[in-house]
């Protein structure tokens, strides 16, 4: 017998009764065939296009990468959220990577929640991955973000998972070296040893080297910066952070350059070079140019404030302190923290001005009356001798 176009003989041996209806049942055989077909075909097709929203969205990651290392944060966010859109059906890590890329330049640009919503994911898809250097990349990436967020404990529990997950020799050397250089940032502002922290950014330089990682290489260079200017030598700190900036400036890093320089323009100042501190911090802010990073502008603005006051050039440090307080009104986190700073420094510098502007005052009243008791004197000289001339 046939069933569904395929012979049965068990089952006609033991129903011969039926074998009448084998011609009807072979029947289905060319639909059945058709039918495999029709299955073969669509699970191609998915396949294909599976494929093909993988291809695109790796290369969105690939695209967006190049313009985050150029600063055009907008554009990547575009790429990314288009790369996302077209990866319904793609791999966990493919998923993973996107969201990483979405969570970093949410940050930048300071979307903040945005930015922890696509950390979740990240690490989410990570994990379901099972790839240890994906699983890496997010449980850094998300504690950095709490890192900068100030929420030490939630960035300490994700550095653990990191810090376990590098000690099972599954993890690349670009995966490692980014651990340790956010790990020292971390440990540089839990004020953990010193030696910690240049310990873990050598080993970041020296694999970043290997790799030819020149962002990573100069992040790690801050962050060794950083420790010598409050714990070795502020003189040797200024190298460190001109290879940073330098690093930054070559390959189009434009907003980690801008901050650097706030570093630079900081060091100056404790070292009571401040000409240097102000000429830094314009710098920074010629970097910044049109873009409107307020966290970077009010770091930038505030170190030229405190030049120019240094330098007493009153006016330019009010100019300047205008601007910082725009900003701070911008930067929600820290509106409130910065209007009372702005009141303060305000006061301190109106309080100057206005004891230039009464010294010009008085000096200008001091040259008018000398040119009135001069005008006077010789009015008295010149009737004085008419009248002479007169007796004569």
């Amino acid at each position: 017998m046939y069933v569904l176009g395929i012979e049965d003989k068990s089952v006609s041996n033991r129903y011969p009764f039926l074998l009448h209806f084998r011609v009807k049942f072979n029947i289905l055989a060319p639909l059945t065939t058709m039918l495999k077909d029709l299955l073969l075909i669509t699970v191609l097709v998915c396949a294909i296009t599976n494929l093909n929203a993988q291809t695109s969205s790796r290369k969105s990651i690939l695209v967006a990468d190049s313009l985050i290392g150029q600063s055009n944060f907008s554009q990547a966010l575009k790429v990314i959220k288009n790369g996302l859109s077209e990866c319904d059906e793609c791999a966990d890590e493919t998923l993973a990577t996107l969201y990483h890329k979405l969570a970093k330049v949410q940050f930048l640009i300071e979307n903040y929640g945005a930015a922890h919503m696509a950390h979740v994911q990240s690490v989410r898809y990570s994990e379901r991955s099972k790839l240890p250097n994906i699983m890496m990349r997010s449980y850094v990436s998300i504690a950095e973000y709490y890192r900068n967020r100030q929420l030490h404990n939630s960035s300490i529990k994700y550095f653990n998972k990191a810090k376990k997950l590098s000690a099972s020799n599954k993890i690349d050397d670009p995966f490692i070296a980014e651990f340790y250089n956010r790990y020292a940032a971390l440990l540089t502002e839990i004020g953990d040893s010193p030696d910690s922290v240049l310990y873990y950014s050598r080993k970041s330089i020296n694999i970043s080297e290997l790799t030819k990682d020149d962002f990573l290489k100069a992040s790690s260079l801050n962050e060794m910066a950083f420790v010598i200017e409050h714990y070795r030598d502020k003189q040797d700190a200024i190298s460190f952070y001109n290879r940073a900036c330098e690093l930054w400036i070559a390959n189009g890093d434009r907003r980690s350059a801008a901050n650097g320089y706030v570093n630079l323009s900081r060091v100056y100042y404790s070292l009571e070079n401040f000409q240097q501190a102000k000429e830094i911090a314009e710098k920074g802010l010629d970097i910044v140019g049109e873009d409107r990073w307020s966290s970077v502008l009010i770091d930038l603005y505030e170190r030229k404030v405190y030049a120019c006051m240094a330098l007493e050039e009153y006016e330019e440090a009010l100019n300047a302190h205008f601007e910082f307080h725009e900003q701070g009104l911008r930067y929600k986190e820290k509106e409130w923290s910065y209007k009372m700073i702005e009141v303060s420094t305000k006061l301190k510098i109106e309080e100057k001005l206005s004891k230039i502007n009464k010294s010009k005052d008085s000096t200008q009243d001091k040259l008018e009356k000398k040119e009135i008791e001069e005008s006077e004197l010789k009015i008295i000289l010149l009737v004085g001798g008419l009248f002479l001339i007169v007796l004569l």
